[in-house]
């Protein structure tokens, strides 16, 4: 049975077993031992070694096995060099120097990092040039020629500053320049860290008011940074909420819908287009298409909200992201094929005319009203409108009350009713077929004349957006009384006292060659001074006022006063 040794080793604790402790503790010392000649930096050369060790050793260790053996320390060794494999004297950089006695030193992929060390704020150019393999001058000069027009890019600079992981390792510093990880490197890369340095100071001019500038510099781009994480964190934390609780709120609807149709249920709460219900797709189909359309881009607000708020890149994997990708796409074909069909359906609409005339003495006065229907007694006052709650009844007939009523001076002697029923097809006579399916009726009897306040169609017409038009033309010198129920189906009726078509009602008229005469409204009462004019009607007060430099007005009626 083999001990166990518990070691510290860059910064993280491991379980070793005791020949394999013996081996790594001989191979650091013989690295320790071989830079014996040459002692700059080989503190910082050791601690180096040691974290990048610790970093493979991370690697090896598993939920299943927390014990490092003697193989795990041979892949080190093979993957680090053995100490003897290397010359550490001045000339071990030499281009020229026999490459048979290193270690394997082949270029591996570059991974993104910007360098404090040698940039000039942050090091996102510098890291960038490493990563791209260009000089940093071009890059440092698109961020300059972005920052011109409108100042983007600072914008870039932050967020890459903010995104891009510091090289602040030996290890993460040759993985940033796409060289392997060895002795040799580490030992090289920071010989030439020194070199910079030395350098570096050779050439500064220490002087207070640079040190101060250089603070003064850092210290606002830090709060800068500090400012955009927190906007940022807060964008974050919205998208979760909003895209978490839509995406939710969608999935639940599409779950709920299908439990309603599988009970049998008619009126579901989730609300869907109506024509859905006439494409050729199942209806199933197209409202499972549009929850997925809405829901999966809130989806991924929510996993960008996510992967905002925490340091740790949150995803659901390549097959994942194009598997959704799929479905919204065809989500899209989907809703958008139906579109396009319900368009084509009902392109066209066409008019259907019916005409009936009646021969009235002019002085008998004509009355007209609107008449309902038992179906529709609920309602409390007639009213046109699309009823967006469909109004059925036994016989399976959709009840609309979206009627226009106008009346006009008739050219004739005679009394005429015309009516125009109009539907939408995908052409003319389709329909014109669907125009004819509208039932529309009135009677005139003892000079009354009552006009049903509603039309009939079957309930498949709901959608070709079935109306009717009542046109209702009388000759000159004909008097007519306008119950109050045609209040909200009279539409643009001229008449000489300019009313509103709910202030013509309950009111007897005669038709003249200028529209219909009110013979029984109060006549207004006008107050003129210069500069004044004041005028009391039945429909309420108006004060008009110029004195040729300002002008006001003051209207007072049944919607309330207005000022001007």
């Amino acid at each position: 049975m083999n001990k166990t040794i518990s070691i510290n080793i860059g910064g993280t604790f491991f379980h070793i077993d005791e020949n394999a402790y013996l081996k790594l503790k001989n191979y650091l010392d013989s690295i320790s031992h071989s830079l014996n000649d040459d002692p700059q930096g080989k503190e910082e050369i050791i601690q180096d070694i040691e974290l990048r060790i610790s970093e493979l050793l991370s690697e090896k260790i598993s939920n299943n096995r927390q014990v490092v053996n003697d193989r795990d320390i041979d892949d080190i060794i093979k993957a680090m060099g053995q100490p003897e494999d290397y010359q550490y004297d001045d000339g071990m950089f030499n281009e020229e120097e026999d490459q048979s006695k290193k270690a394997p030193n082949t270029a591996k992929p570059k991974k993104l990092y910007r360098t404090r060390k040698e940039g000039i704020i942050g090091g996102v150019c510098k890291g960038l040039a490493y990563f791209f393999g260009i000089d940093v001058i071009w890059v440092r000069l698109l961020m300059l020629l972005l920052l011109i027009p409108n100042g983007i890019g600072l914008l870039v600079y932050i967020i890459l500053w903010i995104i891009i992981p510091d090289a602040k390792t030996t290890a993460e510093e040759l993985e940033m320049k796409g060289k392997p990880v060895t002795i040799d490197n580490i030992e090289k890369n920071i010989k030439d860290e020194y070199e910079r340095l030395e350098k570096k100071v050779k050439n500064t001019n220490f002087s207070g008011v640079k040190n101060v500038l250089q603070t003064l510099i850092d210290g606002i781009a830090n709060l800068i940074v500090l400012l955009f994480k927190i906007i940022v964190k807060f964008i974050g934390g919205l998208l979760v909420i909003v895209g978490g609780i839509t995406a939710l709120a969608l999935i639940i609807a599409l779950f709920f819908w299908g439990l309603y149709k599988m009970l049998g249920i008619e009126h579901p709460f989730i609300s869907y287009p109506g024509y859905f219900n006439l494409s050729v797709i199942p209806l199933w189909v197209l409202v499972a298409a549009l929850i997925f359309a809405l829901s999966i881009p809130f989806f991924y607000l929510l996993i960008l909200g996510l992967n905002i708020l925490s340091d740790e890149r949150k995803g659901i994997g390549t097959s994942g992201n194009l598997a959704f990708l799929a479905v919204w796409i065809i989500s899209l074909m989907i809703l958008g094929f139906s579109s396009i069909e319900h368009q084509t359906r009902f392109a066209k609409e066409n008019l259907i005319s019916s005409n009936e005339s009646y021969t009235l003495t002019p002085q008998d006065t004509l009355f007209v009203s609107m008449k309902s229907n038992d179906t529709l007694v609920n309602r409390k006052k007639l009213y046109r409108s699309r009823l967006l709650e469909p109004v059925i009844n036994s016989n399976n007939d959709l009840f609309s009350t979206y009627i226009y009523l106008d009346i006009r001076r008739s050219n004739s002697e005679k009394t005429m009713v015309k009516v125009l029923k109009s539907a939408r097809g995908y052409n003319k006579e389709n329909a014109g077929k669907y125009a004819k399916k509208i039932d529309y009726r009135y009677t005139l009897e003892n000079n009354k004349l009552a006009l049903n306040s509603y039309f009939t169609t079957p309930d498949d017409l709901k959608h070709h957006k079935p109306k009717l038009d009542v046109i209702l033309y009388i000759p000159d010198n004909q008097i007519i009384t306008l119950d109050e129920s045609t209040g909200s189906f009279l539409y643009d009726v001229n008449n000489i006292q300019d009313l509103y078509e709910h202030d013509m009602t309950n009111h007897t008229y005669q038709m003249t060659s200028q529209g219909l005469n009110c013979l029984d409204c109060a006549q207004p009462v006008k107050k003129s001074n210069e500069g004044l004019d004041i005028d009391i009607n039945k429909q309420g007060l108006n004060i008009n006022v110029d004195d040729g430099e300002n002008k006001a007005r003051i209207k007072i009626d049944k919607n309330g006063i207005e000022i001007k």
